[in-house]
């Protein structure tokens, strides 16, 4: 591959880049994904030759807009994501810069280490970017801030140059001393300046770590540099000064024990007055977070929980011990009446921590127009100053009846505030200066930073200066001249402050927008356009492990592929032209690769839910320019199936034959390698309706799969609820337009729900059915979700009334296990399963498992994602082979584990999929139920 191959130029793809998870869009020059140091280097060399700027990236998280810029975005993300090795012994790893936190943690906690420094988005933040940052997280009271793990830093300059920072390294490497003499020159003629002017507190990442170097220069021998380690230069220098090729990092051991308190107070100025003594019980981690997370964390799937038990909502202290005793602690807050909770077990407690880490982005809705807005989230202040800084902050923002989110690393003295505001307009734009200014000034009479811990990047840069001082900012430029004298690295960051509010996002909150003149298809309440600018770039999307968001961003490790690159993609097709071009090539292969598992719009802090839009994007499409017949045939397999049904033995005697295959393949464009499903005889044909008058009675959908492929299921399901003392209810009311959806027939679909809505709520008022149950999760979901969403004629009275009784079978028995009336006995039993659960029901938790475990099953929930399928995804061609990636990504090492146990689904994709992929035997976990009953 020659070097120009490296760089991708297009529009499209640039665009993908325009944002991170600040409140800046800047569209950068290229694009480029090197695989491995040799390739980065000959990436600088030729953009050297055109003087490019190089904004080095890694998953894009940076909330002060320091990987935003018009130059060549580096993603070291995709390829440079590899651990060189590890060292137990010495308690040493070498890694790549794309190396995901939870990465490394989970290759070094089997020797019993982990990296000290926790940022909030370990399942997605690089090693490259925290050290970039000087990032810290929750346990910077404990271990520091990444460069106090840092031992070397292999770097290519600018101009490509190799070269090695290390203590002492400028003993061996000429090109090292002279850069030292430099810095220790420009450092010791400001020395007194770095005294006075750089705040004595753990968290500062201002500028550059002038104050470490100094220290390091002070510490050395005599004549000499032996204490000196430039590397410390480079961490927090925002990849202004240097590339990162690879680290060479210090571990610690991890805590034997840990241990968590959930603290309760009414409002945040109670929480801080207490802040002090809380910090003298020992603890690893104090973390603050307000009311706003938590009522926020209340609306999202998973939290709401765990919030029960607490009793006051103004405000919670997380207070977490590491091998330490909690009863100083508990002794210290029943003595002053402070309320606390003590999770129950680690999953609770994982629980907790997850509501912590993913704080951030669920608070990044707007309230009335305005917006949590950065800028004021990165205060760091002596802890003794705290609650005073606190409680004048709070009274300047009440000068100016401004709303404000608050959260904090409180063992530290950081303090995120959020005020809120609507920078749509001149005057908010004019307030957010003046709040900075006199924030600034606050911040320095308290002796704190302004930029603790998120980096100066553009947002804080005029701050940071003010804060310093001009002899310190002149000796910072003076160093990026040294490293990068032509400013090429990241130019203008830290060295220059530009103005903050501009490049913002075209997004309707912080620029505003104009909703183009579109039929659409579904109901979009906020708008198209404000809808598709939705997503605050927070990254969620790209984490490798946990939920099962994103799966095609895990197989690809492509940006373009992630939610996040998708949301940019549909905000610049659709707010960046007067009408949208719906028929872009570019926009639907971005969205191709797209499963629609719905993970989005449960597990993204925005909800971004890339399914529906793409179910539009398509549908546009197909109204423009007529829909393939492969979309029709894909979308309308219930006439299809109950055809198959009806002859079921001679379909699934031919439909695998060799000729009957070939000519699928090459006609539908069928991937070679999967089996088709078999049909069944229906159940329709087979059932005998049991009357039981006096029972309550449910309504079982009718879907596709147990009632044409897999009729087997759909008895069992009717035989486990009539031994729970139900009627069963069963007609065919027809499809749940699930399959329409998918494929972008939304026209097919609204037909569907038009018929099958009135029908099965007609049905249930009928019988006066206390439930209507599924058994295929993407058809409930279609009826909770989906049916009320989609522009038709159904009185949203039906629809409404249809999801608010509409559960899957596994759901129902579970919730309402001691309300049935009859507990049937099943036999003992103490078979091992595991258990993988549907991404359209996942956000509702380990269902099934629990359900098993009620039963006498053995059930372990794996907390795997989505299983690559996705109805007709993964039969396409062109899908195999990211559709079994997924598949290894997500079920893999989670089947290796448990080689001889059966896998249990209640998806029939997913049980298709692991037998298709991996060979295992599937089931059901209603036909177990069934099979289990005495």
């Amino acid at each position: 591959m020659n070097r120009s191959e490296l760089i991708q130029r297009g529009w499209h793809e640039r665009s993908i880049y325009a944002t991170d998870a600040s409140m800046y869009r800047e569209v950068p020059s290229g694009i480029a994904t090197p695989r491995d140091g040799e390739e980065l280097r000959r990436i600088v060399v030729e953009s050297a030759t055109r003087n490019e700027p190089i904004l080095a990236r890694g998953a894009g998280t940076s909330l002060a807009g320091q990987t935003v810029g018009s130059g060549l975005v580096l993603d070291f993300s995709k390829h440079m994501h590899r651990i060189l090795s590890m060292d137990p012994a010495q308690k040493m790893a070498f890694v790549q810069p794309g190396v995901v936190l939870d990465q490394l943690n989970q290759s070094a906690q089997e020797h019993g280490l982990r990296f000290g420094p926790d940022v909030s988005t370990s399942t997605h933040a690089t090693l490259g970017g925290m050290i970039a940052n000087r990032s810290a997280g929750s346990y910077s009271l404990k271990y520091g801030m990444t460069d106090e793990h840092i031992v070397a830093l292999n770097c290519i300059l600018a101009d490509g140059t190799r070269v090695k920072f290390a203590k002492n390294a400028a003993m061996q490497d000429p090109l090292v001393m002279q850069l030292t003499e430099q810095v220790a020159r420009i450092v010791l003629s400001v020395q007194d300046e770095i005294d006075r002017r750089f705040p004595d507190i753990r968290r500062n990442v201002s500028g550059y770590a002038l104050d470490d170097i100094l220290a390091q220069l002070r510490s050395s021998s005599p004549g000499t540099y032996d204490q000196v380690n430039l590397s410390q230069l480079i961490c927090g220098s925002e990849g202004t000064l240097a590339l990162i090729e690879s680290a060479q990092l210090r571990l610690v051991k991890t805590p034997q024990n840990s241990q968590l308190l959930v603290v309760s107070f009414s409002t945040v100025d109670e929480a801080c007055k207490e802040l002090v003594s809380l910090v003298q019980t020992y603890p690893a981690a104090v973390e603050l977070i307000d009311a706003n997370v938590i009522q926020s964390a209340k609306d999202q799937g998973g939290f709401s929980g765990i919030l029960d038990k607490l009793p006051n909502e103004g405000a919670l202290v997380y207070l977490e011990y590491h091998d330490e005793d909690t009863q100083v602690a508990e002794k210290l807050l029943s003595d002053h009446g402070i309320s606390y909770h003590k999770p129950s077990d680690f999953e609770e407690a994982k629980t907790f921590w997850r509501l912590r880490k993913e704080g951030l982005g669920l608070i990044g809705r707007p309230s009335e127009g305005r917006m949590p807005i950065a800028g004021f989230e990165d205060c760091a202040i002596p802890l003794k100053q705290y609650a005073s800084f606190r409680r004048e902050f709070a009274d300047r923002l009440a000068k100016d009846s401004r709303d404000a989110v608050w959260y904090a690393h409180a063992s530290v003295g950081l303090l995120h505030v959020r005020p809120r505001f609507d920078l749509r307009k001149e005057s908010e734009q004019v307030a957010w200066h003046d709040l900075t200014n006199d924030l600034t000034r606050l911040v320095i009479k308290h002796g704190g930073t302004v930029s603790g811990e998120h980096g100066d990047g553009r947002i804080r840069a005029k701050m940071v200066h003010d804060m310093l001082g001009p002899t310190i900012v002149e000796a910072i430029r003076q160093i990026k001249i040294l490293f990068d004298p032509k400013q090429r690295l990241n130019p203008g960051n830290i060295v220059e402050a530009r103005p903050a509010l501009v490049p913002l996002r075209i997004d309707g909150r912080h620029q505003p927008i104009t909703e183009p003149d579109t039929e659409t298809f579904w109901k979009w309440p906020e708008g198209l356009a404000q809808t598709a600018g939705s997503c605050n770039g927070n990254g969620l999307c790209r984490k490798e492990t946990g939920g099962a968001m994103c799966p095609s961003w895990r197989a690809t490790r492509d940006e373009r592929h992630a939610t996040r690159g998708r949301g940019n993609a549909l905000r610049e097709a659709i707010t960046g032209a007067d009408q949208p071009d719906f028929s872009d090539p570019d926009l639907h292969s971005t969205l191709e690769l797209c499963l629609s598992c719905k993970a989005c719009r449960h597990e993204c802090p925005a909800n971004f839910d890339v399914s529906k839009f793409k179910s539009e994007v398509l549908a546009q499409h197909h109204h423009r320019n007529g829909t393939p017949i492969r979309a029709r045939l894909f979308g309308s397999i219930r006439p299809l199936a109950k055809l198959g049904s009806r002859f079921h033995r001679l379909a699934n005697l031919i439909q695998n034959t060799p000729p009957v295959r070939y000519f699928t393949n090459h006609w539908l464009g069928l991937a070679p390698g999967r089996s088709l499903p078999k049909f069944s005889k229906s159940l329709f044909s087979r059932w005998k309706p049991n009357h039981a008058p006096n029972a309550p009675t449910v309504i079982l959908m009718a879907d596709c799969f147990s009632c044409f492929y897999e009729s087997d299921l759909g008895l069992a399901a009717i035989k486990v609820l009539e031994s729970f003392g139900y009627q069963v209810v069963l007609e065919d009311v027809g499809c749940c337009g699930r399959t329409n959806i998918s494929v972008g027939r939304l026209d097919a679909a609204r037909k569907n729900i038009e018929r099958t809505a009135p029908a099965i709520e007609g049905l249930r008022q009928k019988h006066d059915a206390i439930a209507i149950l599924a058994l295929e999760p993407s058809c409930a979901s279609a009826m909770q979700e989906d049916w009320g969403e989609l522009k038709t004629n159904v009185p949203t009275t039906t629809t409404a009334n249809v999801a608010k009784h509409t559960a899957s079978l596994e759901s129902f028995l579970l919730n309402h296990w001691d309300q049935h009336p009859i507990r049937p006995n099943f036999k003992a039993n103490d078979q091992s399963v595991v258990v993988h659960t549907h991404c359209h029901a996942k956000h509702q938790g380990p269902v099934a498992a629990r359900l098993l475990e009620n039963v006498g099953f053995k059930a372990t929930a794996i907390d795997s994602g989505c299983c690559g399928l996705a109805g007709s995804f993964g039969y396409r061609a062109e899908c195999d082979d990211v559709s079994r990636n997924v598949a290894e990504q997500s079920l893999g090492h989670h089947l290796q584990e448990h080689p001889n146990t059966l896998v249990v689904a209640h998806g029939t994709s997913c049980r298709h999929q692991v037998e298709d992929v991996f060979g295992r035997e599937t089931a059901s976990p209603i036909v177990l139920l069934a099979n289990a009953l005495v």
